[in-house]
């Protein structure tokens, strides 16, 4: 039984540990700009935004340990089962239905929160099975590959921005617009442009401020080696950021949609640049709210004047993000090379 309660004490950290990486959405734009425009949203919205939330923390803790570990470890066939029984109420979601439905009384409440726990722990082992039997399911493989010296690393980046719940909160709220836009008998006028700036400026611009959150430090050390200059291995994050933002608002909006994408790209690249946080996949990335407020106004402003004025505007929004993108990769040398730039990451 010792070797046991270690195994759970490990899980319970390595659990506790993936519950406060979801936290990170209370500094993601999403949630500082967005939160309270949601509230005024329809319930299918916000459902289906907590559902984003709450499919990490629903995730099996047994399921962290590698399998070749646990056929290292000596146990037999009756502890397993009696350890992952223990393991599952480990799980935040599942003391979150109990708790809901003993000290908040509101056992309806609980009873969703359990179906929806049971639901993700029967749902994950399925999918990756399926990954497993037919390749094409996963998503990354879709990714087409882009010609040039920089193509594979513009399809590198597609792949990591699809592994963040950012991509995923604007691809549902882009298809969520596009579908009242077609179902609507009389559409608000601007509805189109105010959506593409918010999906722009919300879901994605919190990934512009952490382009290489999810490099890690190896992956900084390879961009350190290679035979590129450093504009190009930044336009390269900044070309699969534009894709997604253009591809996502293409139903809706586009000009106001890339012109936001630049504004996001030419304020995000300071904290990109210069002070990267390392992020995590499947979780919402997090930035820092000044540069979420320099955003809001920069994203705004663009995409109003390009959709109501002109499509001129667009001109003034590529000389910014170009001005930001050569400052920003002059200073990549010595920033990324000195020593407090290394305790930092």
């Amino acid at each position: 039984m010792a070797g046991i309660a270690a195994l759970l004490k490990a899980l319970a950290k390595v659990t506790w540990r993936g519950a406060r990486s979801v936290a990170s959405v209370q500094e993601n734009n999403f949630f500082l700009i967005g939160a309270v425009l949601l509230l005024q949203a329809g319930p299918f919205v916000r459902v289906l935004l907590v559902a984003m939330l709450l499919i990490p923390l629903s995730a099996d803790p047994m399921r962290t340990v590698p399998p070749e570990r646990w056929n290292l470890l000596p146990l037999e066939r009756g502890r397993i089962v009696w350890l992952r029984i223990a393991a599952m109420w480990l799980n935040p979601v599942l003391l979150a239905a109990i708790a809901a439905a003993w000290f908040l009384k509101q056992p309806g409440l609980g009873l969703k929160l359990a179906a929806f726990f049971v639901a993700a722990q029967l749902a994950a082992p399925w999918m990756e099975a399926a990954v497993a039997r037919t390749p094409s399911l996963d998503l990354t493989r879709w990714v087409p590959a882009f010609p040039g010296a920089m193509g594979a690393l513009v399809r590198k980046n597609l792949r990591e921005m699809i592994s963040v719940l950012d991509f995923w909160a604007a691809a549902a709220l882009s298809g969520l617009a596009f579908a009242y836009k077609l179902a609507a008998s009389w559409p608000e006028p601007e509805m189109a442009m105010v959506m593409s700036i918010f999906v722009v400026l919300a879901a994605l611009g919190t990934y512009a401020q952490c382009l290489f959150g999810l490099d890690g430090e190896s992956g900084r050390a390879r961009y350190l080696l290679m035979p590129l200059p450093a504009w190009r291995i930044l336009l390269a994050k900044d070309i699969a950021f534009l894709v997604v933002a253009v591809a996502l608002t293409l139903p809706l909006a586009p000009s106001a949609g890339l012109a936001s994408a630049l504004a996001a790209l030419a304020v995000g690249h300071h904290l990109s640049v210069l002070r990267p946080v390392a992020q995590l996949r499947w979780r919402f990335t997090s930035g820092s709210l000044s540069a979420a407020m320099f955003q809001a106004v920069a994203c705004s402003a663009a995409g109003v004047s390009v959709y109501r004025d002109s499509a001129l505007w667009l001109i003034p929004c590529f000389a910014a993000w170009a001005l930001s993108l050569g400052w920003y990769s002059l200073v990549w040398n010595s920033a990324w090379t000195s020593e407090s730039f290394n305790a930092r990451w």
